[in-house]
């Protein structure tokens, strides 16, 4: 992880025509900012990842409000640390997403199943939905990775993964697969991502109570929603 991984540029259609070295520098800024939003969610920060994100550069303005806003809070929080923000982090991190585990309503529990199933239960459809397309993809989670297919850290990092397949198409001169990854982004955005993390980015807003968290929970819905327009309109354009 470098400071790349937060850029003043959003995914955005282009007014004129894009030239391939310009959409291969915004595929590599959304890979990043995935990776980034991917690990944030995958487990606590930890002290080196506090320190690279103390060090990185977040952009004045952005072309979505909830991003604006997001980055904000983050740049806020990082600008203020204290010899005991790790623990307050900790903290804040198990009051957001892991809960009390009484019920599906104890968190905002980062599985697709708890958003999309009537009793809020994991481990439900969702799960065998998107366990499907992995492997449709080619792609297996670790054996580290004991939590479900559905846990929103895997399912961003199946679009990073996808993001990268895209890149190395485009190097390859191979529009075809390019073409097919772009999509395979798409469709799981719209199938799956956009279709609840809102929910859950809403109950982190009501749970979180530092401004890394607030703002992370503004920073992914507001960057996922800005990728499915990019997606969309650059999916439009190359099918007329």
């Amino acid at each position: 992880m470098t400071d790349e991984l937060i850029s003043g540029v959003e995914p955005q259609p282009d007014d004129g025509e894009v030239t391939v070295s310009e959409l291969l520098d915004v595929l590599r800024q959304r890979c990043a900012t995935y990776t980034l939003l991917s690990r944030l969610y995958r487990q606590e920060i930890d002290q080196e990842l506090l320190d690279e994100m103390h060090a990185m550069l977040y952009p004045a303005q952005a072309v979505d409000d909830d991003i604006y806003t997001g980055y904000l809070y983050i740049a806020t929080y990082l600008s203020n640390l204290w010899s005991g923000s790790l623990n307050e982090l900790k903290i804040d991190f198990a009051r957001c997403f892991l809960g009390h585990g009484v019920d599906g309503f104890s968190a905002a529990y980062p599985y697709e199943s708890v958003y999309t199933s009537e009793k809020r239960l994991m481990m439900q459809a969702a799960r065998d939905e998107v366990l499907a397309i992995y492997r449709a993809y080619g792609i297996e989670k670790t054996p580290a990775w004991k939590e479900g297919e559905d846990h929103l850290a895997l399912e961003l990092e199946f679009e990073r993964v996808m993001c990268d397949k895209a890149i190395q198409a485009f190097l390859d001169d191979d529009s075809a697969k390019a073409h097919e990854a772009l999509a395979a982004q798409f469709g799981f955005l719209k199938d799956h991502l956009v279709a609840w993390v809102p929910m859950l980015t809403a109950d982190m807003k009501g749970f979180a109570q530092t401004k890394m968290y607030l703002g992370l929970a503004y920073l992914t819905e507001g960057f996922l929603r800005a990728d499915y327009h990019f997606l969309k309109d650059l999916l439009s354009d190359e099918a007329e």
